[in-house]
């Protein structure tokens, strides 16, 4: 029998680094509307915390492609050096390169062949990271790029690797609604840099669930959302307990930036004040699919709400339907 694997929190891996690609083009979600791009009354979705969305111009393998080349270049990166890459998409439709300048393959009837360009090889290529292998993670919703990290974090400790690249990206295709779930969808990419070292985030702890009744989320629409906060906090509870951890040692909650309200209303499950609830970027770049918690961890460290020595937990939900978090040591 094989022995069991090392806890994460013994690990020599850390993450290193973040980098983020917004794409320039903001839409209010008063303009949304006059567009029919939303189901809710604008003044609704303000009501629940958002004002506005970042709408990309181009695929998302080009976002993955400009969040990873900045990350290389701000930790000074060698390309060869990467001895993998995870790419990680909420959406199905965001691993595909389109055809012909089109946003996604949605827009033109894809051939076979089409189905097969895929953005985790078009990186590498691109990039030049000759030694990298590559995965792709499409079939987790928003907790993909969570995750893709857990994972490579894993294999890095598995076969002796130094330096790993987890990126996700998604980009709405044009002409379907930006709200799901009485969320505001936004369009990004984000690469995390897993290295060895003494500086970085420590991942402690990494705990998933997935419920499989839940698979067709348009059918199960009302039972998913009754499911979803008594299974978060039990998610919650486990992770923590595996630490020896409980919630007044966490520093910060680093969400994904679904609703404000309903974020309110799990820490009144989780009986925590929402002010420990990094809900900065709700209204600032909507939710960002599988890109959000680890967008929350930078702008927060960089806001001084998490601080060198701080514990967080990056806290996750995709349709699917799969519930994740992480615990991080800053």
């Amino acid at each position: 029998m094989r022995a069991p694997a090392a806890p994460l929190s013994a690990s020599a891996v850390v993450i290193g680094a973040i980098a983020v690609e917004h794409p320039a083009l903001v839409r209010e979600v008063e303009e949304l509307e006059s567009l029919h791009l939303l189901d809710s009354p604008a003044a609704q979705l303000r009501d629940s915390g958002f004002a506005q969305c970042r709408i990309a111009e181009v695929p998302a393998s080009t976002l993955a492609h400009r969040a990873v080349q900045r990350l290389l270049a701000d930790g000074r990166i060698a390309a060869e050096s990467v001895q993998l890459l995870v790419t990680a998409s909420a959406m199905p439709t965001s691993s595909v390169v389109p055809r012909d300048g089109a946003l996604s393959i949605m827009e033109h009837p894809p051939s076979g062949l089409d189905l097969t360009c895929y953005g985790s090889t078009r990186v590498q290529h691109e990039l030049g990271l000759v030694n990298a292998r590559t995965l792709g993670i499409t079939e987790l919703g928003c907790v993909a790029l969570l995750e893709a990290v857990w994972l490579a974090h894993r294999l890095m400790d598995q076969e002796g690797w130094d330096t790993a690249v987890c990126v996700s990206a998604d980009v709405m295709p044009p002409g379907l609604k930006r709200e799901v779930l009485h969320s505001l969808m936004s369009d990004a990419g984000c690469a995390v840099l897993l290295t060895r070292g003494p500086g970085g985030h420590r991942l402690l702890h990494h705990a998933q669930m997935t419920k499989g009744f839940y698979w067709d989320a348009q059918a199960c629409r009302n039972e998913l959302l009754a499911a979803y906060y008594p299974t978060a906090r039990r998610l919650i509870a486990n992770a923590l307990a595996h630490c020896g951890l409980t919630l007044d040692d966490i520093a910060c909650v680093l969400p994904n930036n679904v609703s404000r309200r309903s974020w309110e209303a799990l820490c009144a499950v989780l009986r925590l004040p929402i002010e420990r609830v990094y809900t900065d970027n709700i209204a600032r770049h909507g939710h960002a699919m599988g890109a959000d918690q680890f967008i929350n961890l930078q702008d927060a460290v960089r806001a001084g709400r998490v601080r060198r020595g701080d514990r967080a937990l990056l806290f996750g939900f995709g349709l699917g339907a799969h519930w994740a978090c992480s615990v991080v040591e800053v």
